[in-house]
């Protein structure tokens, strides 16, 4: 069992240097770089040589305006997008980064992140306009095999991170069991970080055996935190009674021989170490 825990807990707009001082305390030596930090140039020899290190989505970022969407029906937007993932793939490949996970974009357009801070909702506003999803996703499909194929003659794994909203369902794609089966089938080498928050909130029932069996014969990492309501709050695990921490607990025998990312956002270092030290004795 590996547990990495995100950079993304230590704040919107921060340094992620910040974020790697903070975690250099725990001795918490495996480590996801995570979207949500502002720009600043990438510094391989202050990452530290003792850590182990995967890219996720939009990193290192590049401008605090600008979304990742491969999705996006904007050209601009979706070349851009393409173009930052592949020099994303082109550092973790210089760098000896091994992984590197994508979101699949969305069916909307993005105006901006939510302000909504008080209830955890990390959505973003988006445009309202009638696509075809299914011509969308199809694209999607192309572009992440383009991609798959790029990161594979570089060294690296590329993976694709499930979707999953209540507030947000019909701007979101890649999120249902049908969705990740289909875009295995086009991708067959493909591999998921799998968002165990996502899942639920897309009302995937990762009780179910053959969609376990699925879901754990095709994922490298698991993306872990705790929701709150209908939002994705990415909150710390505390226990197993919260609806992530209890699926941890219900698939235990399988997730220690797993990958684990804690994904949290806004909280304390302390808060993360203690969350890191019960998953990894609720697992052992």
């Amino acid at each position: 069992m590996a547990i990495f825990v995100s950079t993304t807990f230590f704040g919107d707009n921060s340094s992620v240097y910040e974020a790697l001082d903070e975690l250099r305390k725990t001795n918490i030596t495996k480590i996801e770089l995570g979207s949500n930090h502002r720009e600043e140039p990438l510094e391989l020899k202050r990452l530290g040589k003792r850590n182990t290190y995967v890219f996720h989505n939009y990193f290192p970022p590049a401008s605090a305006s600008f979304a990742v969407n491969i999705a996006s029906r904007n050209p601009k937007v979706k070349s851009k997008s393409i173009d930052f993932i592949k020099n994303s793939i082109n550092i973790c490949s210089n760098a000896g980064i091994k992984y590197y996970t994508i979101h699949p974009g969305f069916l909307s357009e993005i105006i901006s992140q939510h302000n909504d801070m008080g209830n955890r909702n990390f959505d973003f506003v988006f445009s309202k306009h009638k696509v075809s999803k299914k011509e969308v996703m199809q694209q999607t499909a192309d572009i992440i095999k383009d991609l798959h194929e790029y990161a594979f003659f570089k060294g690296v794994n590329l993976l694709v991170e499930n979707h999953g909203s209540i507030t947000s369902k019909n701007d979101v794609i890649f999120c249902t069991l049908s969705d990740l089966k289909q875009l295995k089938e086009y991708v067959p080498d493909l591999k998921f970080n799998f968002n165990l928050a996502h899942a639920f909130l897309s009302g995937i029932d990762i009780k179910d055996k053959k969609t376990a069996e699925f879901i754990f014969e095709n994922s490298v990492f698991f993306e872990a935190s705790e929701i709150e309501e209908v939002y994705d709050s990415h909150l710390p695990i505390l226990s197993a009674q919260g609806k992530v921490g209890e699926v941890l607990k219900y698939h235990k025998d399988i997730f220690k021989k797993c990958s684990l990312i804690l994904e949290y956002r806004n909280i304390k270092i302390e808060e993360v170490k203690r969350s890191y030290d019960f998953v990894s004795k609720l697992l052992n």
